[in-house]
């Protein structure tokens, strides 16, 4: 009972901000999970340096009920709203977060690097609520970026601290990088994009990372593959592909090392964004400080 609660819990208030950011900063629909994700991820960072990092996940979670409040209040919603978020693509993401919830609630952890790094960085967070591992003889966080732990760790906080939830956590992070795919979905065709995404979650299931594993080199796959999407979408406003862009880059950093080659990537996407806009010499200096983020 208790898992059920903490799951419902979790998503009432991530849907919050899902509605915020969709209703009131004009996110698309299909990237509302995805910018969540990634502005939670680095301000669970930015709180850990602070030592901050239990209160303000706290706060972020009674904020996503607030949210709804907000809305309300500032007549955002509504029925119609409400209606948006059930269409076919809505409903498409609930059954992906009930296969996931399921099927991982049922597996356990095998890979060597879950125990020496990548589960046990979770562990040291639901122990000790921080990062600073020199403080508790744990190095791990100098060698492996906490980004995909400290997500986690927000959800183990809410869902429950244990093996099932650190699954499920990762799970859910790399289908917050699966859905904007769907922003690419002939809406005369929905029965054909359904099923071609339901095999694509499958397919990604069953090969390289499965889903009893905590390695990142999939979720860095997904996110590269989020990027790309997201800059093909926005391709004409190069002011919103800098702040997309740039988010995404210091996300790389946190979320692995080698996340060092698609932020570099991400510099090459936004020249080709600025060539396309005719604003190479406009947005020169917007270059310069995404790639020194």
């Amino acid at each position: 009972m208790r898992l059920i609660i903490g799951f419902l819990l979790y998503w009432i208030s991530t849907n919050g901000y899902m509605m915020l950011l969709v209703e009131k900063f004009k996110v698309k629909k299909e990237f509302s999970f995805t910018i969540f994700a990634a502005l939670l991820i680095i301000i669970l960072f930015l709180s850990s340096i602070l030592n901050m990092l239990l209160i303000t996940s706290i706060i972020i979670f009674i904020g996503g009920f607030l949210s709804y409040f907000y809305l309300y209040k500032n007549k955002l919603l509504n029925k119609d709203v409400f209606k948006s978020f059930f269409d076919y693509k809505s409903i498409l993401f609930i059954i992906c977060v009930l296969y996931f919830t399921i099927i991982c609630s049922q597996l356990h952890l095998m890979h060597y690097d879950n125990f020496s790094h990548w589960a046990l960085s979770i562990k040291q967070l639901f122990l000790y609520n921080t990062l600073d591992s020199f403080k508790y003889n744990v190095d791990i966080f100098t060698s492996y970026p906490p980004g995909s732990s400290l997500f986690i760790y927000y959800f183990g906080l809410i869902f429950s601290k244990n093996e099932i939830a650190m699954l499920i956590g990762q799970a859910y992070l790399n289908l917050a990088f699966m859905m904007p795919i769907t922003i690419l979905f002939n809406d005369k065709k929905k029965v054909k994009s359904c099923i071609l995404f339901i095999v694509l979650v499958l397919v990604f299931s069953c090969i390289n990372i499965k889903l009893n594993e905590l390695l990142v080199d999939t979720t860095l796959g997904l996110m590269g593959i989020t990027t790309f999407i997201y800059t093909l979408i926005n391709r004409d406003d190069y002011k919103k592909c800098f702040y997309g862009l740039t988010l995404f880059s210091i996300l790389f950093m946190l979320v692995k090392n080698s996340g060092i080659v698609f932020v570099l990537l991400n510099g090459i996407l936004f020249y080709m964004v600025l060539k396309h806009n005719n604003k190479v010499k406009e947005g020169r200096k917007y270059l310069i400080l995404m790639l020194m983020k």
